[in-house]
């Protein structure tokens, strides 16, 4: 069996499916939240592993290529990126927590 393709929708059936999302929202409020919690809840947390993961790897591209390439001044860009993991996780756990 093929695996379902995803389907680029156009802006008049994103309002469609938006109208009907509204709707049913009103309708049961209840369902509407079960079924909404668990996206908004692991929004942030993806985007939080996205930002510590992406900075994580620039800075070990950037230590690797200052210690092969014998360059101290991009080693030394490349360990304190390192040193700022913890900083930048923290920062990013920030920015990527909901509003309110």
């Amino acid at each position: 069996m093929r695996e379902p393709q995803p389907v680029r929708l156009t802006p008049a059936e994103r309002r469609a499916l938006r109208l009907i999302a509204d709707s049913l929202s009103e309708e049961d409020p209840v369902l509407s939240r079960l079924l909404g919690a668990s996206t908004e809840r692991e929004r942030p947390r993806r985007w939080w592993a996205i930002i510590v993961c992406s900075y994580t790897c620039v800075a070990l591209v950037v230590f690797t290529i200052g210690t092969v390439g014998g360059d101290t001044a991009v080693r030394g860009w490349g360990t304190l990126m390192l040193l700022m993991i913890p900083f930048v996780a923290a920062a990013a756990a920030e920015i990527s927590d909901p509003p309110g």
